[in-house]
This record gives structure tokens, C-alpha cells and sequence, in this order.
């Protein structure tokens, strides 16, 4: 074992090599005294059986020696360190659903690493060959959590708001006991050098995975591009593959879909090239969604999904990715504006979600407000809000109360709360979420306004509507790029609120700026802001 080819069949270290040394020699006095007492025959037989049994045994000891260094005490302990330095509010619960996650994670690998080696050197029913396959691919699972695990040392904000959400995301552990997945892997390359720089690129890939899951996207990015810079000068296709699919993934999560989809489509091209079925599925599952609903080209997007469709299928047994996909088609169904459809491809991906990751876990809450949003359209709003509700509760358990993905979930409550005509409970929903997100120009804060604004200005409340409305019209002015028909619309907005205040001279001179801001990119608009003029 301690000369064993395959690093993660040999001893983690030189102390276990010598424990197991000093086993050997006192297992052969035992069998020596054994010898000597005279049995024989069938006697001898089962004593040899059993010593030889011992031994394969043995040879897979020392699994959970292995996380040392990588996820221990010690290294907990770091990690809730860096999560008790922050000021985050909802870090206590981060680091809380962060252990949990990687504690499982981890029993899970030792597990599947023990029962790996087993099944080759005790009960003799796999191939090496087979072994050698699961061992790299449970190799590279612990290396990804070896990644993120350094990114939570050093957790700032960002990386405390994705934390839970990316030790849920590590690679699954069930690719690596699928053997039919596993034999038909492409294979590394023929000469020992290019096999080295393959693995250590893989590690670069593995980090900046990490990087991306932790919420550091343009660190993420640099490196992904440095990959794919190597990458395509080494003549071994599949390592470009996985390095493109990187890009397009950091990409999607930076909000810029068109480069996002040019190297998905990358990623594809050098994928089935190489026969890298997994990348493959991966990117065409990812394209639904980024062309399909991201950038609004319904009629590509519903092309992709046949292909999509099939790479999913040519895997055979990646339930989870079929669950994304199928998501992933309820999001163009409801960007097309087919709504029925789309709420029972939410419902099925759901129930696979719910039947392989459990009911807490962030994905599921997630689908479950994006059925929300469905009924939201559809008109039923008791029933908007009781999925809403459960993406909330969930967000609110894994998350924390003020997590941002929190603050979600209180806007869409609003938003249903709003289109009751309840619009003082909608405010109230309004200053929860705002309260949560503070000042920080995100996602969250600008719905908050937007819906607040509407609800105040229906009330009459000016002032508060006032208040949301320069705040709103000042973070649409800083957004790159800055979009004229949101600025206008803020503009128009915040007139109506002067207007309601009888200040008619602020109302015009707003109205007039407007007007000027959407008329280069919406003639259209700009005439009806002149007809209300």
C-alpha cells in the first residue's frame, strides 16, 4: 500500500505507514503461534483465509484520516473564526449550515472511499481499473472542498452571504459510484508530463469553482481565464472544455449572458470533440436558461432544449442535472408567457429536488418562489403567496433571517400584497425587505423601492414615495449600462410624487428629463411621456 501507484490508496502519511507496519510484524507472531499449535487441513485454510482477509482490510483503513487538513477541527474552527470577525448579521447561521453541509459532505466521501476500496481489495467484485476511475473522481471531490473551505478562512461578506449555498453546491458524491458514468470518462492523456498539467490546471479550475461558489466572481473569472489560455496550448481538448463551461458558469452569475452563452457554446464545441459527455450536458443545460430567459430569445432557447435533452439522457443517471434542466425549462415557459406549462416543470423539478437534496435546502426554495411567480402572473395570489411562503421559511431557516435571498422572498410578499390593493401591507413587507438589504444597490433593494413607491403613491404618501424614488432614480443612473428606459420611468414616477405634492414646476422639469432620456432608444415612450406633459 505505501508504494501504491494510485495517491489515494496510499497512507496519508509516514506515521500510519509505520502504525501499519508495526500491525504486520505482530499479525505474523499471532499467525505464527497459530502455525505452531498443529491445525491443519481445513483449519489452516480458514485461518490463512481470514489472515489474508485482515490484511486487504486493512489496506483500507485511515479514510477519515484523509480530511485532515482539509475539513477537521481545526479547520472548523478557523473557518467559524472568519465567520465570527464578520459583521454580517446572519453569519452565526451561515457558518451553522456551513458545518452541517461539509460535515455530511465529508462522512459521505470517507464512506463511499471506504466502501470503494473494499469492493476491489476485500470483497473482490471491481476491477482496478474501476477502483483507479472512483478514487480520482473522489480525489477531485475532496479537492473541491479543500477549495472552498480556503476561501471560507478568509470569508468577507460576499463570500459569508454564498457560504451555505456553496458547500451545498460541491460536486455530487454519487457521480463517483457510478460506474457506467465513470467508465465512459475520457481518458487523461498518453505521456506522464501532459498528465501533470492537466491535473494541476484541474486544480486551478477546482479553485476558482470555489472562488465563484464563495461569491468572488471576478477573482474567479481571472483564473478561468488563465485555464483556458493554458489550456488551449496543451493539445488535450477536455481540460478546454471544462475551463470554457468555468467561464460561462462565473460569466452567467456576473449578469453578462451574451459572453456567458459564446463560451457555452464554446465549452460544447470542444466538449463533444473529445466525447466529454458531462461538460456537454452541463453547458446545453446552462444555455436554456441564459438564452431562453436571460436574454429573451425564446425561439433558440426552445431549440436547446432538445439538445439539451439529449446530453442529459446520453449521461443516463444525473437526476439532479435533469431536475436544472427541467427547472430550466419552466423558465422559458414562463418567459414565453405559457404559464400553465411552466408551473408544472417547476412542480416536477421540485419534487426531484425535494427528493435528493431534502426540503431545506436552498434550491427548493428557490423553485418554490419561482412557482410563486407564476401564479403572481396567473392572477391566484392566495396560492402566490403560500409558495412564497415556503421559499421564504426555507431561506429563513438555512440563511438566516436577514439574508438577502431573505429580503427576496418579503418582496414578492409585497408584490402579492400590492396587487390585493393592500398596499399598506405591502409598504410593511416594503421596509422588512429594505431593512435587511440597507443601502446596497443589489437586486433586493431596487425591487423594494420599485414596488414601494408604486404602493406609496397609491396611499397618497408622497414623501415616503418621494423617498424611494430618489434613491431609485439615483442607483438606475449608476447601473452599467445604464438602461434610458428604467431611468425614464423613475423620472416619470417621481413627477407623479411631485405632482401629488402640487410642486408642478418639479413635476414638469422631471417629466421633460424624462422625455429627453427615453427618446434616442424609445421614440414611442418619449411621446406618451409628452402627451402626460
Amino acid at each position: 500500500r505505501g508504494l501504491s501507484v494510485e495517491a489515494a490508496l496510499r497512507f496519508p502519511d509516514m506515521h500510519a505507514l509505520l502504525r501499519a507496519l508495526r500491525r504486520d510484524q505482530a499479525r505474523k507472531v499471532r499467525r505464527g503461534l497459530v502455525l505452531a499449535t498443529g491445525i491443519v487441513g481445513v483449519g489452516v485454510g480458514a485461518v490463512l483465509a481470514f489472515a489474508a482477509a485482515s490484511g486487504d482490510r486493512e489496506l483500507c483503513e485511515g479514510t477519515t484520516e484523509r480530511l485532515a487538513g482539509v475539513w477537521d477541527d481545526d479547520v472548523r474552527g478557523r473557518v467559524q473564526q472568519a465567520f465570527e470577525r464578520s459583521s454580517v448579521a446572519y453569519a452565526p447561521t451561515a457558518f451553522a449550515g456551513v458545518e452541517q453541509a461539509l460535515g455530511e459532505y465529508t462522512e459521505a466521501w470517507a464512506r463511499q472511499h471506504h466502501e470503494a476500496c473494499e469492493a476491489t481489495h476485500v470483497h473482490h467484485d471491481q476491477s482496478q481499473e474501476m477502483l483507479d476511475l472512483r478514487m480520482q473522481c473522489l480525489r477531485a471531490r475532496l479537492g473541491e472542498v479543500g477549495a472552498l473551505v480556503a476561501e471560507l478562512e478568509s470569508a468577507d461578506a460576499a463570500v459569508i452571504e454564498h457560504a451555505v449555498e456553496a458547500a451545498e453546491s460541491l460536486g455530487r458524491l454519487e457521480s463517483c459510484s457510478d460506474t457506467h458514468a465513470l467508465a465512459a470518462r475520457v481518458r487523461p492523456p498518453e505521456d506522464a508530463r501532459t498528465r501533470e498539467l492537466v491535473d494541476r490546471l484541474r486544480t486551478s479550475l477546482a479553485d476558482a469553482k470555489a472562488k465563484e461558489s464563495a461569491g468572488r466572481y471576478d477573482a474567479a473569472l481571472g483564473l478561468a481565464e488563465e485555464v483556458a489560455l493554458r489550456a488551449a496550448g496543451l493539445g488535450y481538448p477536455p481540460v478546454l472544455a471544462e475551463a470554457r463551461l468555468r467561464l460561462g458558469s462565473v460569466l452567467e452569475r456576473k449578469g453578462e449572458f451574451a459572453s456567458a452563452e459564446r463560451e457555452l457554446l464554446e465549452a460544447i464545441w470542444h466538449a463533444e470533440a473529445s466525447h466529454h459527455e458531462s461538460v456537454a450536458a452541463d453547458a446545453w443545460v446552462r444555455l436554456v436558461w441564459v438564452t431562453g430567459v436571460e436574454r429573451g430569445d425564446t425561439k433558440t432557447g426552445e431549440l436547446w432544449i432538445n439538445f439539451a435533452d439529449a446530453a442529459v439522457q446520453r449521461l443516463g443517471t444525473n437526476e439532479l442535472l435533469r431536475a436544472t434542466l427541467v427547472h430550466n425549462q419552466g423558465g422559458l415557459r414562463y418567459t414565453q408567457r405559457r404559464l400553465d406549462e411552466a408551473f408544472e416543470r417547476y412542480r416536477e423539478a421540485l419534487e426531484i429536488q425535494q427528493r435528493l437534496l431534502g426540503p431545506d435546502d436552498p434550491q427548493v426554495a428557490m423553485t418554490y418562489n419561482h412557482m410563486g411567480n407564476v401564479k403572481i402572473e396567473q392572477g391566484d395570489l392566495a396560492t402566490a403567496r403560500e409558495y412564497v411562503l415556503r421559499s421564504y421559511e426555507v431561506r429563513r431557516r438555512v440563511l438566516g433571517e436577514r439574508h438577502p435571498k431573505v429580503a427576496a422572498s418579503i418582496n414578492n410578499l409585497a408584490v402579492i400584497a400590492s396587487k390585493q390593493a393592500d398596499h399598506e401591507e405591502a409598504l410593511v413587507q416594503v421596509e422588512r425587505a429594505l431593512a435587511i438589504v440597507g443601502d446596497s444597490g443589489g437586486a433586493e433593494e431596487i425591487v423594494g423601492l420599485v414596488v414601494g413607491s408604486e404602493s406609496a403613491l397609491e396611499l397618497h404618501a408622497s414623501e415616503r414615495a418621494v423617498r424611494y424614488l430618489e434613491r431609485l432614480l439615483e442607483l438606475r443612473e449608476l447601473a452599467v449600462p445604464t438602461q434610458p428606459g428604467q431611468v425614464a420611468s423613475a423620472l416619470e414616477q417621481l413627477a407623479r410624487a411631485r405632482e401629488q405634492q402640487a410642486r408642478l414646476d418639479e413635476a414638469v422639469a422631471l417629466l421633460d428629463r424624462a422625455i429627453r432620456v427615453a427618446r434616442p432608444s424609445d421614440p414611442r415612450r418619449s411621446a406618451e411621456l409628452a402627451m402626460r406633459l
